[in-house]
């Protein structure tokens, strides 16, 4: 699979390690999935697209042109952060079982150690 950009590039550059820029599939997804650090694609000198969670961005100088780049955010940081004040929670998620069992009582227990909402449907059992 090619990496392909349509668009206007970002008036940034990026500098780092040439090392810590990865080029094929796997690897790209790897850095991609790494939500809880920043994330920049750029175009090497060579015309490639690469991605890093990596490097620093600088508006002047020499560097390799950013294509695009995603701020960090860990998974507490999504959802509606009054829903988490409301329910005192470490994540804005729900989770837990239906009706016959689909999940065990001991499941949501542990949801709720954890902090999280979760709801234990008996349906009559």
């Amino acid at each position: 699979m090619n990496i392909n950009f349509h668009g206007n590039p970002q008036n940034l550059f990026w500098k780092g390690s040439p090392h810590d820029i990865v080029f094929d599939n796997e690897s790209i997804q790897e850095k991609l999935l790494q939500t809880d650090k920043p994330c920049y694609v750029m175009k090497d000198f060579g015309g490639r697209i690469g991605v890093s969670n990596s490097g620093e961005l600088v508006s002047e100088g020499r560097g390799l042109q950013v294509l695009a780049m995603a701020s960090p955010m860990t998974a507490s940081q999504l959802g509606d952060p009054t829903f988490r004040e409301d329910y005192g929670l470490k994540y804005a998620y729900k989770t837990g079982a239906m009706a016959n069992g689909i999940a065990s009582e001991e499941m949501v227990i542990a949801i709720g150690k954890a902090n999280l909402l979760g709801s234990y449907g008996a349906a009559g059992q």
